[in-house]
């Protein structure tokens, strides 16, 4: 940043005389901070009021005389500092959308959560019984011979299994389980007495274990859609940040409007001031004879006009206080009560850029969101083409198993580890479609048109990105020669509104020339504060579009 050293032009109030001028004495400042920054060096009082007016249609004058005792308050119990810092800080932490924003982020990193709960173990039991009174066929009568004669069997079995099973980032399924049964029929035969019910236990430890070779394999379905639920993260995040960025850029925009509209009520203030003192001098010549009764008409004429002009300041002041509340999201119970005092003025220092401006473009395009998001959603096109293809692929699953085996006549849970009666087997399953996969082919190629879809907008990102810095650019370069030009008319137009004082004080001057050439002077005063506004402003358009805004 240039260095300058910027003085406010001083604001004359004529004397009931009119010899004397009174200026609004504003300090010499330097001011030599970076983009987004301000200076501390002004309080401003601004008041909101939702109080109707009280008054008819001839109280206007009452009005806005509370208006001015309002403005001429030094210190208030409720009166709120309000710098460009403490607006930021109390959108970011109130502001209704932001706190949307802010959520949707947490809502987008739990669906991480859920997706990795895939390979979340499961336990896993059941527990039933059964009672069976049926007839024997006569098969099962031969099947034992020590029961040939009976018809019925009589039965009752339980059951008890349980174990865990986990999906595998392999693609493959690993369970093991514990299983019991207890049998208790009239056909188990007994050592001391055949014809009485007896009972078997069988218990049994099994691993079983699946794993595909082809489609599945690395399980390519989970593992996608954790990896896009992380670009999605990725995506929120870039909006948070546009959100942020958007909301900052409103709330220093509502700050400098409302310094905007401040200004421009003390300047109308001003100049009811002038147009009262000036009544009042009028009114003293013309009651010595030294001026006509028309002087004194147009006098009463200038006053009313400027009055009107501060009325509509300052509906214009209270309009801006309540688009900044809005955007607070504050409700204050009393808002009559509450008195904002700006504390942060313009810096009107030269805004320089470091560098060249393809290095400072390449470093806002690497954090620039609307890149990021289209950057990651050609990612998640990436993951679907990966689903596509595998998807594309036969099925072959390999299988195996082992389980340990116990049988008794009575219960015995342990001998089932002893692996005395051993099983196990192995296999393959194999499944493919008949002709193409139509679905899988037009997946990938919906994908792949996307990915052609989010290039092109990415590569109109870029245009549109280098351009729109560059006329932010000129825009700073050309609002801050706009602001400078603008001084130096106001020094040649107080100087003019100086002499016409002069004249008039000594007798030659015209009244209406006076007015003429404070109406003048007030006006390019307001474009002035104009000038200086819509220098800060074009800064901070330049730092919304660079994503500087939320630098600290």
């Amino acid at each position: 940043m240039r260095e300058s050293t910027m003085k406010h032009l001083p604001v004359l109030l004529a004397s009931c005389s009119l010899a004397s001028l009174s200026a609004l004495a504003i300090a010499d400042d330097d001011v030599h901070l970076p983009l987004g920054k301000s200076t501390q060096v002004e309080r401003v009082l601004i008041t909101l009021s939702t109080e109707k007016e009280k008054a008819k249609a001839s109280t206007l004058e009452t009005a806005l005389a509370t208006t001015l005792a309002e403005l001429a308050v030094a210190t208030d119990n409720n009166q709120r500092p309000l710098t460009i810092d403490s607006i930021v800080q109390r959108v970011l932490d109130q502001n209704a959308q932001i706190i949307y924003a802010d959520l949707q982020r947490q809502l987008s990193a739990e669906k991480i959560h859920y997706e990795t709960g895939a390979y979340q173990a499961e336990f896993f039991s059941s527990l039933k019984y059964s009672d069976a009174h049926v007839q024997r066929t006569a098969q099962e009568k031969q099947s034992s011979y020590t029961s040939t004669g009976k018809n019925i069997l009589d039965e009752s079995n339980t059951s008890l299994s349980f174990g865990v099973r986990k999906l595998l980032s392999t693609g493959g399924e690993a369970t093991i389980s514990y299983n019991a049964a207890e049998k208790d029929n009239n056909i188990i035969p007994t050592s001391s007495d055949p014809s009485i019910r007896d009972s078997e236990f069988t218990t049994a430890v099994s691993v079983q274990f699946r794993q595909p070779l082809l489609q599945g394999l690395h399980n390519v379905g989970v593992e996608s859609r954790i990896r896009r639920a992380e670009l999605e993260v990725d995506i929120v995040e870039a909006q948070y940040q546009q959100q942020l960025l958007k909301m900052v850029s409103q709330a220093l925009s509502l700050y400098w409007q409302l310094y905007k509209a401040t200004r421009f009520l003390e300047v109308r203030s001003m100049a009811v001031d002038n147009a009262e003192k000036m009544l009042v001098d009028i009114a003293k010549r013309v009651k010595s004879g030294k001026e006509s009764d028309s002087a004194l008409t147009d006098a009463k004429s200038e006053l009313l006009k400027r009055k009107v002009a501060l009325a509509g300041a300052r509906q214009a002041q209270n309009e801006v206080s309540y688009q900044i509340s809005t955007l607070m999201n504050s409700d204050v119970d009393n808002l009559s009560m509450v008195r904002y005092v700006l504390e942060s003025g313009p810096d009107r220092s030269a805004f320089e850029l470091s560098g060249s401006f393809e290095d400072y473009y390449q470093r806002v395009y690497r954090i620039w969101p609307n890149a990021k998001i289209l950057q990651q959603n050609i990612a998640i096109q990436d993951e679907e083409i990966r689903v596509a293809e595998d998807s594309n692929l036969p099925k072959l699953d390999l299988e195996l198993g082992y389980s340990s085996n116990n049988l008794a006549m009575t219960y015995e849970g342990g001998d089932a580890f002893n692996g005395d009666y051993p099983t196990w087997n192995i296999g393959l399953n194999f499944s493919m479609p008949i002709g193409q996969n139509k679905r899988a082919n037009a997946q990938k190629v919906m994908a792949i048109l996307k990915q052609d879809q989010h290039r092109e907008d990415l590569r109109a990102v870029e245009v549109s990105l280098k351009n729109d810095l560059r006329a932010r650019l000129f825009q700073v370069r050309t609002s801050y020669q706009e602001m400078n030009t603008l001084q130096e008319n106001i020094d040649i137009l107080e100087d003019l509104y100086q002499s016409e004082l002069r004249k008039f004080d000594v007798g030659y001057g015209n009244i209406k020339d006076i007015y003429q050439r404070e109406d003048s002077l007030n006006l390019e005063r307001q474009r002035y504060i104009d000038g200086m506004i819509k220098y800060e402003l074009a800064k901070v358009s330049l730092a919304l579009a660079d994503g500087s805004l939320l630098n600290p």
